[in-house]
């Protein structure tokens, strides 16, 4: 059932959904900054297995989406 649910994919799925809110008329929030390598790739620090993230993660979501609330 997660066998899709990897970091090696995440990006393309981050790409996807920016593709579809470009589609749709929304705006894409990029919440990603200081969570990623240079790759795309969710940091060790931040990720159970590569895309579930720990507390310290979502912390960083949270700092990123202070702009917009």
């Amino acid at each position: 059932m997660f066998v899709n649910r990897n970091n090696k994919n995440l990006p393309i799925a981050n790409r996807e959904v920016q593709k579809l809110a470009e589609k749709m008329g929304y705006a894409f929030i990029d919440v990603s900054e200081g969570l990623t390598d240079e790759q795309g790739m969710l940091k060790a620090d931040y990720t159970v297995e590569g895309i579930h993230m720990f507390a310290n993660g979502y912390r960083i979501v949270l700092e990123n989406l202070k702009n917009y609330l």
